[in-house]
């Protein structure tokens, strides 16, 4: 029932009692007040029923709202005037239920995408700091890249350097020189050791207490290596370069203290023939013109192995052709390599028009010497005045030879008579110096020479012509009393 119909029957019943008094019918009086009763009973009812509906109701709400699941009291509810209520409540639970299951499905979708969204960013990070990591390595790959480059470099400057020389000490000393430039090491030697005396000779050494001495004691490159467990030829000595690095916590090598030490064993037909001592690679600050030493990087050790591994080829290749060309008594050239190299100078004055010139030298009373202080003393004067003329001529230009017992031969391209007739005259007052030990007994000069100059095209334009005319002016030279020196006669004389 509806509020407006209570107001029309309150309306009704107030009408029925004003007609009542008004006529005087008790039986309208009655029925009003009857009707009055049963409006308030009526009444009464819808109140309680309205209340417990409100408990019901709020009951509902509240298992709604707490997020449980209820079913609506039926026996309310099902009432034709709780009929259309209860409904709605219906309607509300199922939109609330639907609702919910949304929220929980939204909710759940939302911590999906959050865990997909940190992991991602788990996926970000560690991408992230790969990236970083390749990165990192990519510049230490270039900076390699580089080092190797730069190594490359100095290995093929090197080699093309020193590459077809054929006398031993040159390729050494510059094999040395070069590799201490391009690897800017400060102090360092070639400790070579003779095959034969197993005793140290020091060949060019730089910055070291040892830059005034000749030969040294090889026991000290020899405990290194056997320390290190390298007093063994490679396997392969052509292709297999060891390199030791020394500690400098260790006792310092050869009197020399050190922060960074290398030493390269060279071997040669399993033959220890001595060893590259290299000390303090220097380096420099940015912020500072100060030099400071540091240790020996993998591009030095790639420098310094492939440098020596070529070395090794160069140095064998050098040796054998000593044997065949060299003098084993004076270290000069073999009169029949002087022939050849003659006949080389020949053609190229003749396609080259220029001048060259021949110093035949012999040792004034070398019978003598040999008689009086025996022949060994004699060698010694032959090894010394070899030394003499290796001494006073051009590195690399000028030749010298042994041409047959206490006579030598030089060999002076792009040289005039004068300038030679110089050459021959400081040769000779360079000898007449020398002092044997053994030959302390006999008056200064210990040691002469004779020299005898002629020159290309004055004096002849064969080598037989040109010796022969020498030969006369060292002849004459004799005659004239020895320890001097006379120039050719031009041809048309």
């Amino acid at each position: 029932m509806r509020p407006v119909d209570f107001v029309f029957i309150v309306v009704g019943i107030s009408l029925q009692l004003g007609l009542a008094l008004l006529f005087e019918k008790p039986i309208l009086f009655a029925i009003a007040i009857l009707q009055a009763v049963i409006l308030a009973a009526v009444i009464a009812y819808y109140r309680l029923e309205s209340k417990k509906s409100a408990t019901t109701i709020e009951g509902f709400l509240g298992v709604l709202v707490s997020n449980q699941d209820s079913e609506l009291d039926s026996v309310i509810f099902e009432r034709p005037l709780w009929k259309e209520t209860g409904r709605y409540l219906k309607m509300i639970r199922t939109y609330l239920k639907i609702s919910r299951q949304s929220l929980e499905d939204r909710q759940h979708l939302y911590e999906e995408m959050e865990n997909r969204l940190y992991q991602n960013k788990q996926r970000l990070d560690k991408t992230e700091t790969e990236l970083k990591n390749n990165e990192q390595r990519l510049e230490k790959s270039e900076y390699r890249v580089l080092e190797s480059t730069l190594a490359l470099q100095h290995i093929n400057i090197i080699q093309h350097k020193i590459q077809g020389r054929l006398n031993i000490d040159e390729l050494l000393n510059d094999a040395l020189e070069l590799l201490m430039s391009h690897l800017s090491i400060h102090r360092g030697f070639f400790l070579k050791i003779d095959l034969q005396s197993q005793q140290g000779v020091l060949m060019n050494p730089i910055n070291t207490p040892y830059s005034d001495l000749e030969t040294v004691s090889s026991d000290a490159l020899w405990q290194e290596l056997h320390k290190a467990g390298m007093d063994n030829p490679p396997e392969q000595e052509l292709d297999q370069v060891p390199l030791l690095v020394l500690d400098q916590r260790s006792s310092p090598f050869m009197e020399i203290a050190f922060e960074s030490a290398v030493l390269i064993p060279v071997w040669i037909d399993r033959e220890l023939w001595g060893g590259f001592c290299l000390f303090e690679k220097e380096t420099r600050i940015k912020s500072s013109q100060d030099r400071s030493f540091g240790s020996f990087g993998d591009s030095d050790h790639l420098v310094l192995q492939n440098v020596v591994a070529f070395l090794q080829r160069d140095l064998k290749t050098a040796y054998l052709f000593e044997m065949a060309t060299v003098d084993s008594l004076s270290q000069l050239y073999v009169r029949r390599y002087f022939d050849n190299r003659m006949e080389d100078e020949l053609r190229r004055v003749r396609r080259h028009p220029s001048v060259f010139s021949l110093l035949l030298l012999d040792i004034d009373l070398f019978k003598t010497v040999n008689d009086t202080f025996g022949h060994l003393v004699g060698d010694e004067v032959i090894r010394a005045v070899a030394d003499v003329l290796k001494e006073q001529l051009r590195h690399g230009l000028d030749l010298s030879a042994r041409y047959g017992g206490e006579e030598m031969v030089v060999l002076l391209p792009h040289t005039d008579t004068e300038a030679a007739q110089l050459v021959a005259e400081r040769i000779r007052m360079r000898i007449e110096e020398l002092e044997m030990d053994a030959m302390s007994s006999r008056t200064s000069p210990q040691v002469t020479a004779s020299l005898g100059v002629s020159t290309y095209p004055t004096h002849g334009t064969t080598a037989r012509e040109l010796l022969e005319a020498a030969d006369r002016a060292l002849y004459r030279a004799k005659e004239s009393g020895r320890n001097q020196v006379c120039l050719a006669k031009a041809t048309h004389e």
